[in-house]
Parts: C-alpha cells; sequence; structure tokens
C-alpha cells in the first residue's frame, strides 16, 4: 500500500477525548434514539434487539474499526485512502460519501424538526405535526441547521467538530440516561 500524495497538512484530532466524544456521538446518532426506540417496540423488543445487536457488533464494529483504521493509517479523506490501497477502490470511498450526504440530508430535516419544537415549546406555540407542516417553520428550522452546521464545520476538526462535540454528547449523555431510568419505571415498562 502507498501512501496518498499529500497537498496540504491535514488538521488532527486536539485530544484522545476529544476523538472518543465525537466517535460516539456519530455512532450513537439521531436514528438509534429516534426511530431504534420505536422499530424495538413495534417488533417485539428482545426479537427485534437481539439480531440488531448481532449485526451491529459483527458489521457495524467491523467497518468503523476499518474506516478508524485507514484514516489514521494513510491521514487523508475516504476517497483517498481507499484509492492508494487499490486503485479501483475509490468507487468505494465515493459511495461511501455518497451515502453520508444522503444520511445527513435526513439527519438534518430532522434535527430541524427538533429545533422548531423546541421554540415553539419556548414560546408556547402548540401545533400538530400536520399543522407544523404547512408552516414556513420546517424550511426555516432547515436553513438554521445548515448554518449552524456551516459554522460548526468552518470551525474545523479541533475548533469546530471537537468542541461542539464536548458539550453536545455530554448533554446527550445526561438526557438520555435520566430518561432511560424513567422509561423503565412506567408501568408495563
Amino acid at each position: 500500500m502507498k501512501d496518498p500524495k499529500h497537498t496540504e497538512t491535514k488538521e488532527r484530532w486536539g485530544s484522545e477525548f476529544g476523538f472518543i466524544i465525537s466517535s460516539i456521538g456519530a455512532a450513537v446518532g439521531l436514528g438509534n434514539l429516534w426511530r431504534f426506540t420505536y422499530k424495538a417496540g413495534e417488533n417485539d423488543g428482545g426479537t427485534f434487539l437481539i439480531p440488531y445487536l448481532i449485526i451491529l457488533g459483527t458489521f457495524g464494529m467491523s467497518m468503523l474499526l476499518i474506516e478508524f483504521s485507514v484514516g489514521r493509517h494513510f491521514h487523508a479523506g475516504v476517497i483517498t485512502s481507499l484509492a492508494a490501497i487499490k486503485q479501483k477502490f475509490w468507487l468505494i470511498g465515493l459511495m461511501i460519501v455518497v451515502n453520508t450526504s444522503l444520511i445527513l440530508s435526513y439527519y438534518l430535516v430532522i434535527v430541524g424538526w427538533v429545533l422548531s419544537y423546541l421554540a415553539m415549546y419556548i414560546f408556547g406555540i402548540r401545533l400538530s405535526f400536520q399543522e407544523y407542516a404547512n408552516t414556513p417553520y420546517p424550511i426555516i428550522a432547515f436553513i438554521v441547521i445548515i448554518g449552524i452546521n456551516f459554522v460548526i464545520l468552518r470551525g474545523g476538526v479541533k475548533k469546530g467538530i471537537e468542541r461542539v462535540n464536548k458539550i453536545a454528547v455530554i448533554m446527550l449523555i445526561a438526557l438520555i440516561v435520566p430518561m432511560t431510568v424513567w422509561a423503565t419505571t412506567l408501568p408495563e415498562a
């Protein structure tokens, strides 16, 4: 395997903690919080959970470790790194970039909904989802979320992504743990 040619110095994580907390935030993801619980409940809990954990543990963790290892070795983007392993592998890197972009577009919409409902709650606005969908709020929220992401990414790895994740992921954990405890105490839980 040959190293890709570097034309610029790549930014690095500021600390191991920043990398780990950002990785946790990426791995947990919105889907695991929002859609996973719904799917698990819809498919008899354990019946869904056991195959999910097996697949996550085998394929998901394997792919994550491969991605981390390749990135660490080549210090380059996914397309360049995979092309350095074998020229034809740049297509796999391209598929990863396209897939990530599609997932991001889905997440931006949902995070926009969450931001909208948070703002509406704070200002005492009560709308059903159908009413909400017929307002300009979803578009405004989507644009705001894109702007927030732009500002974070403009800060780079250390001053943008790492700094925000050190706060956001810890807040997420601080919300999830009490909610999980509360959910297990509900009737028929």
